[in-house]
């Protein structure tokens, strides 16, 4: 991954967690390495847009599924993955990069999310040879028995409840059942759904399997010039 970033951008991106910090009591470091940054868990490419975290395939058959990732003090019956770090880490590595959160649910199950989206990815080692699948290729709708079709993620991220960022009561990263609380959320219909959803047995690779998950964001928008 090619060198990134000026500390402009570096100071832009935690400045704009200040809120999520004080609910937290946490601020993340951000720290140059691999080429790019690292915000605790959350490795940050910025000339790619890329954002990726490691972890591990945390259930291989079965559901239903309400979670694609979760952390390890999470719903791990209910997620396909468990990765390693802070839900609020995630959340300033798409602030870093200038991506602002858009409109969550309005409850579990609720209110379809709305806003910036991106391509998830996981990466991971079989007979010798790296494997790299969409994530959705990883679950199966029940209604058609076929694996969800290609979709953006919404970075919708977490509520604020008295004082308290919520993703981190649960670790919830990214839901594939609505959650207000979860930092990303899947908008196809399904998230409307708890019982919808099942891992993919043919596509998944055995549980425990380390893996690496890339969160693809698109360009930015043209800058305006000034007149």
């Amino acid at each position: 991954m090619k060198p990134f970033a000026t500390m402009a951008h570096l100071c832009l991106g935690v400045g704009l967690l200040l809120p999520v910090q004080a609910a937290t009591n946490e601020m993340p470091e951000a720290e140059h390495a691999d080429g790019g940054t690292r915000i605790g868990g959350v490795h940050v490419d910025s000339r790619q847009r890329v954002l990726s975290m490691d972890g591990w395939v945390n259930m291989q058959e079965g559901g239903p599924v309400e979670y694609l990732i979760c952390g390890p003090r999470g719903k791990t019956h209910e997620s396909v993955f468990v990765v390693e770090g802070s839900v609020t880490d995630l959340h300033a590595a798409f602030l870093l990069l200038g991506v602002q959160p858009g409109q969550g649910p309005t409850d579990i199950g609720r209110g379809q999310p709305v806003g910036p989206e991106c391509l998830i990815w996981v990466e991971w080692e079989e007979d010798g040879e790296r494997r790299r699948e969409r994530a959705e290729s990883f679950i199966l709708d029940l209604r058609n028995d076929k694996p969800l079709p290609d979709t953006g993620w919404v970075f919708t991220g977490s509520i604020m409840r008295e004082g308290r960022y919520m993703a981190t009561l649960d670790q919830s990263y990214v839901a594939t059942y609505w959650d207000p609380w979860a930092v990303i959320n899947i908008p196809l219909d399904v998230g409307a759904d708890d019982t919808l959803l099942l891992i993919n047995e043919a596509a998944t690779p055995p549980e425990g399997t380390p893996v690496r998950i890339f969160f693809e964001l698109p360009p930015p928008p043209p800058r305006e010039e000034a007149e």
